[in-house]
């Protein structure tokens, strides 16, 4: 994949001067699909990056501090998100028989779940796998979730150059407006090894987000946000050789 540096700072500065634009969606996703709408991206899901050979990650200027790099269902079983959900999820509040699971962890510690059960990630470098591990409430373990090497690769690719931008946001007529103030642009990821070594550090979170439709057509259905590697904004510069701020 290649980039146009010149050519994507060209449209930001366009869609910077515009100001503050209604947003195209009325969700939380809507910053990232207003941007995308105004930099002319089509919406997709396909493992290429967004524009000018660059991924695009959107945030509001006071949100929190981590950004998702990529979202990816685990290699196995087929369905894990399902069967997590089901083994060791909780209930809906608003939906008691909707068992739902949201939960955090990182690698080499096992965090805490209000269902009875704990989470934590372990790399094998030998088997080329990265694990879910659960730790079940009478302390036995479950290791039949995981990424094969390969499928986290493929995923690493979209995010190879990334661009990071920022936006003020005010409500007009009940409807929230976006500025796009500031971008990063993320060049030269520094390696797949690399990212594994941020994981075991501590630095690369794993976050499991399976609700529950609270409105629509949907509603009181399952809801899987994706399953998604995140790390904190300011550590973003440390998955790559260079950054540029726009």
């Amino acid at each position: 994949m290649t980039t146009d540096l010149d050519l994507f700072i060209e449209a930001f500065n366009r869609v910077k001067n515009l100001g503050f634009t209604p947003s195209t969606r009325s969700s939380n996703t809507g910053i990232g699909k207003t941007f995308e709408d105004l930099m002319g991206v089509v919406e997709n899901n396909i493992a290429e990056p967004d524009l000018h050979g660059f991924e695009i990650k959107s945030q509001r200027n006071l949100s929190g501090s981590y950004v998702t790099l990529f979202t990816k269902s685990p290699t196995m079983p087929r369905s894990a998100n399902t069967y997590l959900r089901q083994s060791y999820g909780s209930y809906d509040v608003s939906y008691p028989d909707i068992q739902v699971l949201h939960t955090s962890m990182f690698h080499g510690r096992f965090n805490t779940h209000i269902a009875g059960s704990n989470f934590s990630l372990r790399i094998d470098r030998l088997e080329e796998r990265l694990y879910i591990v659960v730790q079940r409430a009478d302390g036995s373990l479950d290791e039949s979730v995981y990424y094969s090497f390969d499928n986290l690769r493929q995923a690493i690719q979209k995010i190879e150059n990334l661009a990071f931008v920022t936006a003020d946001t005010r409500t007009i007529n009940d409807i929230e407006h976006f500025h796009f103030t500031n971008a990063v642009i993320f060049y030269d990821f520094i390696s797949f090894e690399h990212f594994l070594n941020l994981v075991e550090q501590g630095l690369i979170m794993y976050d499991v987000r399976i609700g529950a439709y609270k409105t629509g057509s949907k509603r009181g259905q399952t809801h899987d946000h994706g399953s998604g590697f995140r790390i904190k904004k300011e550590n973003m510069s440390r998955l790559y050789e260079q950054s540029i701020v726009i």
